[in-house]
């Protein structure tokens, strides 16, 4: 989170040929699946059958995009990370996976900065329902514990489970040299795609930051490429 790959999503998606989701449900949806089948239902309880549960999981990988047009698909989700083990064993081929990174003060300090500017954000309304004080420090705490820390352990797992199958994209070579990262992803996803990025579509893809997260600004990006810090102006009280 907060490392830029709203921002790359949002250019990969100037292609015609590739479709990027918003922060996808499906991964979500196969875990909630996998556990209804195994330990939510009495009939499944005296009958389980590996195979049948495998093929409802590809259905639903099928199901979730088939309205959409494009052939090639990149769901977004941060949960991939520590699945993609178990996905490539249910695919039976490997699964290639696009990973943005950023040095964590960074990705704290931007944290900090969205929050400040929301004064009805979540988070703060997080800590008053644990009977905890509205505090920098205590905001950080609860991002990191209950955010960034397990984002981080999955792009470990990733790193470390599949490092021929991840692409990594460092958020500061994608603000100052874009053109070499987008030539990277090309070459890795096996296509020769050409993007504008002083002309980025700033709603091209649409997220409620509100309803869904508590907090606006989370998934906004400005319609020309440039980095602007969090780190150097942001300070814990």
């Amino acid at each position: 989170p907060r490392s830029g790959s709203t921002l790359l999503a949002t250019i990969l998606r100037q292609n015609p040929e590739v479709y990027v989701t918003s922060t996808s449900p499906m991964l979500d949806q196969l875990v909630a699946n996998q556990d209804i089948y195994r330990h939510g239902l009495q009939t499944t309880k005296a009958n389980f059958i590996q195979e049948q549960l495998d093929n409802i999981t590809l259905r639903m990988i099928q199901g979730m995009w088939a309205h959409v047009p494009q052939n090639v698909i990149i769901d977004n989700n941060r949960g991939w990370g520590k699945n993609l083990p178990s996905v490539e064993v249910l695919f039976k081929v490997k699964i290639k996976c696009i990973a943005c990174y950023r040095d964590i003060p960074s990705i704290m300090a931007s944290w900090l900065t969205l929050i400040r500017k929301d004064p009805n954000n979540g988070v703060d309304s997080d800590l008053i329902s644990r009977g905890l004080e509205i505090t920098d420090y205590n905001r950080m705490m609860l991002m990191w514990d209950e955010m960034v820390r397990d984002c981080v352990e999955a792009l470990v797992c990733a790193v470390k489970d599949s490092p021929d199958e991840i692409l990594l994209v460092n958020y500061d070579d994608l603000c100052n040299s874009p053109e070499l990262v987008l030539k990277d992803i090309n070459n890795f996803i096996n296509l020769n795609l050409s993007y504008d990025l002083n002309n980025i579509d700033r709603f091209s893809i649409p997220q409620d930051d509100e309803r869904s997260w508590g907090m606006s600004g989370m998934h906004s990006v400005r319609s020309s490429l440039s980095k602007v810090s969090d780190r150097k102006s942001t300070r814990l009280n």
